[in-house]
């Protein structure tokens, strides 16, 4: 996220735990509301601003410990 406001560097907004056999595959979806994008400003009011975030899905928590795969990564800006 790029904001001028002190933000958390990550946030969980959405999950699911999805079992997978060796080789299976399958496809998830998650669905953000307006809301998951919501900052704090300057009056401690929440809003949402034209700013970027990056959304990860996959693999495990952002800085873990343990390896991960499979992690998709994109950009969002909202206008």
């Amino acid at each position: 996220m790029n904001s001028p406001i002190p933000a958390p560097i990550t946030s969980l907004k959405a999950f699911d735990r999805v079992g997978l056999k060796a080789g299976e595959s399958r496809t998830a979806q998650f669905t953000l509301p307006p809301e998951s994008f919501r900052i704090i400003n300057e009056k401690n009011e929440r809003e949402i601003r034209s700013i970027s975030f990056e959304i990860s899905v996959g693999g495990g928590q952002s800085g873990s410990r343990k390896g991960t795969s499979n992690v998709l990564k994109a950009k969002l800006k909202l206008l």
